[in-house]
């Protein structure tokens, strides 16, 4: 199927829509943007049991307080690092997905940090999708082009997009690989069907002639000046900070 088009007419809320009461990747901020019909970005890890749980960050510090891997954990101790913002406890995706049910869009980030070539990540939330029968509303991404590559290869009912930026960790990401993906020298080996882009690193010559042969989002959209820089190059934005007034207004791009 791999049907793209719910994830153009969408705005994308990043992690939910999240602000000072609603803590990103929760429940709560999920219900929030599916009351205002926004499309969901999200991130995934693998827990140490095999169990999919919803998180951005390698470790549970910055959203929970603890510098603990979330990758060393099993599902049944999550409840044991609440969030701290409202106490929340860190969801998986099959809970994830039993509380959207089709209502929007979902756009998965695999964040695979245990080697390039670990697709195990990718193989349990295919598992988790399998019964999942909304399949036009279901993207996947990664920055990892030989994940991306594999769901290319491996599955043929959801998109699957290449997340790229020139900008790196400052001062930790060498210039050489900042160059290999900010230039999408990345997409020759991923071979995706969309360009998620950092909109920091744009616009340039390389995302405007990605643009020519593929969808592009632009990430993340936290002002209107982001905004005025994503109508130059992108089909849709993946969202937070910024008035979801503003978003709707844009949105879908001309």
């Amino acid at each position: 199927m791999q049907s793209f088009e719910k994830f153009i007419g969408t705005p994308i809320a990043h992690r939910g829509l999240h602000d000072e009461i609603r803590e990103e990747n929760s429940i709560s901020a999920f219900k929030a943007a599916i009351e205002r019909g926004f499309a969901i970005e999200t991130d995934v890890h693998l827990l140490r049991d095999g169990v999919v749980a919803v998180h951005h960050d390698n470790s549970l510090k910055r959203i929970c307080g603890k510098d603990v891997r979330i990758e060393s954990l099993t599902s049944s101790q999550l409840k044991d690092y609440p969030m701290t913002l409202g106490g929340a406890i860190i969801p998986t995706l099959p809970e994830m997905l039993a509380l959207v049910d089709g209502r929007v869009p979902i756009l998965i980030e695999l964040k695979t940090i245990c080697g390039w070539r670990n697709n195990d990540l990718a193989k349990a939330v295919l598992r988790d999708l399998k019964n999942y029968p909304y399949k036009d509303v279901i993207a996947l991404q990664s920055f990892d082009p030989f994940t991306v590559r594999w769901c290319r290869r491996h599955q043929t009912e959801y998109p699957f997009g290449q997340l790229a930026s020139a900008e790196g960790e400052k001062g930790k990401t060498p210039k050489v690989l900042n160059d290999f993906m900010g230039k999408l020298h990345v997409n020759a080996i991923s071979k995706p069907m969309f360009t998620s882009y950092d909109v920091v690193s744009s616009p340039n010559k390389y995302i405007d002639a990605t643009h020519e042969k593929m969808p592009v989002l632009s990430w993340t959209v936290r002002t209107e000046e982001n905004l005025a820089v994503a109508k130059k190059y992108a089909d849709n934005v993946i969202f937070e900070k910024i008035s979801p007034d503003i978003i709707e207004k844009e949105l879908p791009f001309k």
